[in-house]
Order: structure tokens, then C-alpha cells, then sequence
């Protein structure tokens, strides 16, 4: 696999810990203008700004493994499982 695209040759001999923060989209949260978005077809164009999310609270559910680790997580915190 070809990994130039996924992490900068300069990080390939780095340990993970040692680098830079990043962030990722984690499909949580979008606001937009509804004229902005129909007129441009996206809502990454334009004022676009971040918001960043704790770890804990930012798990993406797209396997059953994903679920059991999102219910492990709220139990960890205390966090209602019934409303699920």
C-alpha cells in the first residue's frame, strides 16, 4: 500500500506520539445556510469553521464492533445507554 498519501514521507520514521495533532470530520455536526449550501452544493466552501469534539464523545458507529465500543465508552463515563 501505497502510504505517500496517506502520511508525509517526512513522518514515516517518527513514533505516532511524537506527531503533529491532527483533526478529521467525524460527521457530528453541520450548520449551514440553507441558500448558501443549495447555491453552492457543499458545505465545506465559504466561512467554514471547526469545532473540536472530545475523543470519548466523537465515536463513529459503522461496524457492531464500533457499537460495543461506543457502549463500553458511555458506560466508562456514566452516560445513559437507554436512550439508545
Amino acid at each position: 500500500m501505497d502510504m505517500s498519501l496517506f502520511v508525509e514521507s517526512k513522518y514515516f520514521k517518527m513514533r505516532r506520539q511524537d506527531l503533529p495533532k491532527y483533526y478529521r470530520i467525524n460527521g457530528a455536526i453541520y450548520l449551514s445556510n440553507v441558500d448558501f449550501f443549495l447555491n453552492n452544493g457543499s458545505i465545506y466552501e465559504g466561512k467554514v469553521i471547526g469545532y473540536e469534539m472530545p475523543q470519548e464523545r466523537s465515536v463513529d458507529i459503522d461496524t457492531a464492533f464500533d457499537f460495543k465500543i461506543a457502549e463500553i465508552t458511555m458506560n466508562e463515563l456514566g452516560m445513559n445507554a437507554e436512550i439508545l
